[in-house]
């Protein structure tokens, strides 16, 4: 098995295009959101930030969530980057959960 094809193909497929139901997806050139239609938490499904940019699109993504009144999750994989974006989102006041883990079968 492959596992960079498996990463690739769960990337675009659950995080990048996928819209769930009851939200509305936004890009944006750093973040995939998901805004809630019906006043639940929001979420980021997918983030493409670096050391240089990563604490001013925390900030800008707080910023938008407080205006439109919305909670939100960002999601954070064990491959997204920087390394030590778990730690600027908890420097941000974001709770961070268990890990969870993906299992794939060929």
């Amino acid at each position: 098995m492959n596992i960079e094809k498996v990463l690739k193909l769960f990337h675009n497929q659950l995080r990048i295009e996928s819209t769930p139901p009851g939200f509305i997806k936004e890009e944006t050139d750093h973040v995939v959101r998901h805004v809630s239609k019906f006043n639940e938490d929001g979420f980021i499904s997918a983030s493409n930030v670096n050391n240089q940019n990563a604490g001013q699109v925390i900030q800008e993504e707080l910023n938008y969530f407080s205006s439109l009144g919305q909670r939100f999750e960002w999601k954070v994989f064990s491959y997204d980057q920087p390394p030590h974006l778990l730690d600027l989102l908890k420097k941000r006041g974001f709770q961070i959960e268990e890990r969870e883990a993906l299992m794939v079968m060929e």
